[in-house]
């Protein structure tokens, strides 16, 4: 079944709500066909990266899961996916419209904005009762994750891999699984708080990118400059993820 692809062209509340409504309702279709009918797999993709997303699509497929829901860049992600029943594929402006100058400021990479919605979007899910796999497009099944999940683990609401490279939490960022997480819960605060700082974030990053051209407009000398409000604060993404998004 080919679901309809969904955006957003307008930046207001109304616009937002359409938005979330609309994801939820292809979310619940996508989970319609688990085998429990709450499960969603989430992934990620640019049209780079479209290569590797199908092969993990395909790789579930083989595991008789067909409950995978894509979150591409843009519609030509979508677009791109031309098979006759092509997967579930939705594209976003979640944060694009909404914080264009911070985005600009902050991330050096559209990937990025993707791995931050891509957050977002599982708050979403996981908060009208869908449990959802989140995972890197590279990832390679060689087993079923889901008696595991659901037996050694079934007590567990968030699993995630370890990575000790990941900074203090030693927390993955490419592999989460969220299951019965309840509203107002740790999990879903948890999830809160990752949307708050990114929002945060890119106010601050556009507020210094603001002060940063206020203060060059005014003639004043490279020690005055980027002294604004959330200059302080910001750790810039860079390009380093490459182009390819998954």
């Amino acid at each position: 079944m080919q679901l309809p692809r969904i955006d957003s062209g307008r930046c207001d509340r109304a616009a937002e709500t359409a938005l979330a409504t609309a994801a939820a309702l292809r979310a619940r279709e996508v989970a319609a066909r688990s085998f429990n009918g709450k499960e969603v797999v989430l992934l990620t993709s640019n049209v780079a990266g479209l290569p590797i997303a199908v092969n993990l699509i395909a790789n579930f497929a083989q595991l008789k899961h067909n409950h995978v829901l894509l979150l591409g860049e843009n519609a030509a992600t979508c677009e791109a996916l031309v098979a006759p029943d092509p997967p579930a594929c939705l594209h976003s402006s979640l944060l694009r419209l909404k914080y264009r100058r911070g985005l600009r400021a902050y991330v050096g990479t559209q990937v990025w904005i993707l791995w931050l919605q891509r957050y977002m979007y599982m708050k979403r899910l996981t908060s009208i009762g869908l449990n959802t796999l989140l995972l890197d497009a590279d990832v390679v099944l060689f087993h079923d994750p889901y008696p595991f999940f659901k037996a050694e683990m079934a007590r567990y609401t968030l699993i995630s891999l370890c990575d000790v490279s990941a900074g203090f939490a030693n927390a993955n960022g490419g592999i989460w699984y969220v299951q019965g997480a309840s509203a107002g819960g740790p999990v879903a605060k948890i999830l809160d708080d990752f949307e708050r700082r990114v929002i945060e974030t890119l106010t601050d990053a556009e507020a210094a990118e603001v002060d940063a051209r206020l203060t060059r407009g005014r003639g004043r000398g490279r020690e005055g400059r980027g002294r604004g409000r959330g200059r302080g604060r910001i750790v810039r993404f860079d390009a380093r993820a490459g182009r390819r998004a998954g």
